[in-house]
């Protein structure tokens, strides 16, 4: 697959979609009964929790990044929303775990899709308007597809969980 020159490169969409990969993994590792402790001490529920934990932060981390890119074509507000918001997602998995790890699952879940539809409020509007309606609609059909497999797949980790 090339990249068409207005629209998402090829590799954003392969890695993007291989991002999958673990949460796929661990979420069969559960329902195969991995429960305990099963990989380096830490059980599968709990390698899903952190995994999702570091996702959510790199969702947060893509407003800092257009923000800092965009700096120049943006306005103050936008900016200052662009960077506020990066952070709330990191700071959300960090509180996570404080939680019980089936409730942080179920959170996580709940928030990765809280997400998407932030980014539809804030950051795909940005990208049609001031970079690329292609590449703004490509990337949220991605984002779309991603965080509905994975919000499935962390609610139904939680839900195997006693």
């Amino acid at each position: 697959m090339i990249k068409d020159s207005n629209g998402l490169p090829s590799m954003a969409i392969y890695m993007g979609y291989g991002g999958l990969i673990p949460f796929i993994f661990l979420a069969l590792c559960s329902y195969l009964g991995f429960k305990s402790e099963s990989l380096l001490g830490i059980s599968v529920e709990a390698w899903m929790l952190i995994y999702g934990a570091v996702i959510l932060s790199f969702l947060g981390a893509i407003h800092w990044g257009v923000a800092i890119a965009l700096n120049d074509k943006l306005n103050i507000k936008e900016i200052n929303t662009l960077i506020i918001y990066s952070v709330l997602p990191a700071l959300l998995a960090w509180l996570y775990f404080l939680l019980s790890l089936k409730l942080a699952l179920y959170f996580l879940s709940i928030t990765i899709l809280l997400s998407y539809y932030i980014d539809c409020l804030i950051l795909f509007k940005i990208l049609k308007s001031r970079v690329n309606p292609t590449l703004s609609s490509e990337f949220a059909r991605l984002r779309l597809h991603l965080s509905l497999a994975v919000s499935l797949l962390l609610f139904l980790t939680a839900v195997n969980l006693n």
